[in-house]
């Protein structure tokens, strides 16, 4: 079971929370696989998380990008034969450019570049 619903109290995880520090870009992903759906109760909270991100976002410098759900036949973007982003059909290659936050121009430049690690302390304050 994905989610627990009581009465008028729901519980559920959402699935990624995709932070680009360096380009300040913040996007909330919800995964549904084996073309899985969300509830009524989900959609509903999720709606409401989406509309205080887009809210809270720019009062503290943050471009967000919208909550989206990716839905697939598989549990892996890259094994599944049906990759939906927002409902709507998208290639492999397509759902890694969303899920990276990148334009169509900077997947194509990255994927021309050597990978290389750059991570900061990992500490939290």
């Amino acid at each position: 079971m994905d989610y627990v619903e009581l009465g008028c109290f729901v519980a559920f995880d959402l699935d990624f929370i995709l932070f680009d520090y360096k380009r300040n870009l913040v996007q909330l992903l919800e995964v549904k696989t084996r073309n899985g759906r969300l509830r009524w109760s989900q959609r509903q909270t999720l709606l409401m998380l989406d509309k205080i991100m887009t809210a809270g976002a720019p009062l503290i410098g943050v471009e967000y990008l919208g909550l989206h759900v990716l839905t697939m036949d598989g549990l892996e973007p890259w094994t599944s034969s049906r990759i939906a982003w927002d409902g709507q059909h998208v290639t492999q290659k397509e759902c890694w450019r969303r899920v990276n936050m990148f334009s169509s121009l900077e997947a194509e430049t990255l994927c021309q570049r050597p990978l290389h690690s750059n991570h900061g302390d990992s500490t939290l304050e």
